[in-house]
């Protein structure tokens, strides 16, 4: 899990020691928002976090720390941006 909190580090530089890991989770699924823009500078940022959060099985964190809220709206981020 030490890859995927460095990519929220180096976008957070100098707050992430303030930051708790739900308020890092609330981050990453900030960034899913603009998954719908592929014309954006930061698609491919934006598609390297998703891989990674699906790679380290950081919804099973989410759950585990009662993320539910944050659970629900990034997959209601993600339907809304396939559709």
């Amino acid at each position: 899990m030490a890859v995927f909190p460095s990519k929220v580090i180096k976008t957070c530089s100098d707050l992430w020691w303030f930051l708790t890991i739900q308020e890092i989770f609330e981050l990453i699924v900030a960034t899913f928002r603009g998954l719908n823009d592929i014309s954006s500078p930061y698609f491919a940022t934006r598609l390297h976090i998703l891989s990674t959060v699906a790679s380290v099985r950081s919804c099973i964190v989410m759950l585990n720390i009662e993320c539910n809220d944050l659970i629900h709206e990034m997959f209601q981020t993600f339907f809304a941006t396939v559709r």
